[in-house]
């Protein structure tokens, strides 16, 4: 009888972490209602100009650039915030982005996905004991850090402000191209000297010896 509570119970707490494992929360990471909105724009560009100015952009913005796969149109890069506030906190944010072309070829669609950490900063002293419960600090702190916050950046603020910086430096680099071509195109126009022209010297016209006129034929 005891044996067969003992089974009875087991299943009980089988049942009850069979239960608790289905309520987690990562068996809705793909569905629509748990998407990052804002988190994906069309540009109508190629996917090389857009690329470079992915890259520009979060050199731009203080990302250190940690991965760059340009056949496969990926770039990972992460930074490091202060908090402005508290001196205590510190937040480092990692983004992936995927460069791809949208089907047609006309236009590039850029996808980013960005986690952020909050880091706490501890100072403390080493303490040595005095006289019985008594304690001195010891010259010199001990630093420490920890994670006490984690996830996905939902904030739409964050996804417009990079999508509109990828814009501005899509666009300047392109004006750049066409300022280049132009350069290029009216070097070219550009009609060249001929090349007796560009190696000739005008010299003075040498002198011409005027002599006594020719005796006239006398008749005979």
């Amino acid at each position: 009888m005891a044996s067969a509570r003992v089974v009875l119970t087991l299943l009980v707490i089988g049942v009850g972490v069979g239960g608790c494992a289905d309520d987690r929360s990562y068996k809705n990471a793909f569905s629509e209602k748990h998407g990052v909105p804002g988190s994906s724009q069309r540009f109508g560009a190629s996917t090389d100009d857009i690329f470079r100015a992915v890259k520009l952009t979060l050199v731009q913005e203080g990302f250190i650039i940690e991965q760059v796969d340009a056949a496969g149109g990926l770039i990972k890069a992460a930074r490091d915030l202060a908090d402005e506030k508290n001196s205590k906190l510190s937040y480092n944010v990692s983004t992936t982005v995927a460069v791809a072309g949208a089907p047609g070829g006309r236009s590039t669609i850029v996808t980013i996905a960005a986690n952020q950490q909050t880091v706490t900063h501890d100072t403390s002293h080493n303490w040595m004991p005095l006289l019985g419960p008594l304690m001195i600090p010891m010259p010199g702190k001990k630093y420490s850090t920890t994670v006490t916050g984690e996830g996905t950046i939902t904030d739409r603020l964050f996804y417009s402000d990079f999508f509109a910086a990828v814009g501005r430096n899509l666009r300047d680099d392109l004006k750049d191209d066409l300022r280049d071509d132009d350069d290029l195109r009216d070097d070219a126009t550009a009609a060249p000297a001929p090349a007796a022209a560009r190696g000739a010297r005008l010299e003075p016209s040498p002198a011409v010896a005027l002599g006594p006129p020719a005796p006239s034929a006398q008749p005979q």
